[in-house]
């Protein structure tokens, strides 16, 4: 009998688990995009308005096979950095990036704006974690029709984590779906002692504890 007993709370148990809801953080599966090649590097500046921080370059090819991007996302990460949410980690040029485009008279060339996104980019957060920069195309008639490439830059003072492969560090947002690639280069790391302006990372990391 008392075998009996310990099978029905073996079984109820499971039962339970089973219809507890997901986590809030749990992340869904990562489709990856048809065709996308990314490659980054980074760049100390040492002359010019963003002297003594660094020039980070990421190149981009990608065949989605139908209509473009809604945006672009480099997933940066820094997860677990005190300073993430400061706003003089990056800093951006306009156009941030451009890529190759047809319109009705041929070849033209899109251009982009970005925006940093520390609490990630909440059109797919359900799927992602960590700190985003968003690109997106800037009004015009130039489209890729789903086919492209392109070069995009931004500036930050943290240093580069060293030449790697970042698993699903590039994001395509078309509509109601996402696809993910790898992106193979370097991207920023965490470093909070760096100076990033007249402030001292000091007073900011105060602002964390």
């Amino acid at each position: 009998m008392s075998g009996s007993r310990g099978r029905i709370a073996v079984w109820l148990f499971a039962v339970f688990i089973l219809a507890l809801p997901a986590s809030a953080h749990a992340q869904g599966p990562h489709v990856p995009c048809p065709v996308l090649s990314a490659h980054s590097t980074a760049e100390y500046v040492t002359a010019g308005e963003y002297a003594g921080i660094y020039r980070y370059t990421i190149d981009l090819t990608w065949d989605l096979g139908r209509r473009d991007p809604t945006h672009l996302d480099i997933l940066v990460g820094l997860l677990d950095c005190a300073c993430v949410c400061d706003a003089r980690l990056f800093r951006f040029v306009t156009p941030a990036g451009t890529s190759k485009g047809m319109n009705a008279a041929g070849a033209c060339e899109i251009q982009y704006a970005a925006d940093y996104r520390c609490m990630g980019d909440p059109s797919i957060q359900g799927t992602t974690l960590g700190a985003a920069i968003r690109l997106h195309a800037l009004d015009g008639d130039c489209e890729n029709l789903g086919t492209g490439s392109g070069s995009f830059v931004f500036y930050s003072p943290l240093p580069p984590g060293g030449e790697g492969q970042y698993g699903d560090a590039i994001a395509l947002k078309q509509g109601l779906n996402t696809c993910y690639g790898v992106l193979i280069g370097e991207l920023p790391m965490c470093d909070c002692t760096v100076p990033a302006g007249p402030t001292s990372w000091g007073r900011v990391k105060s602002v964390y504890r």
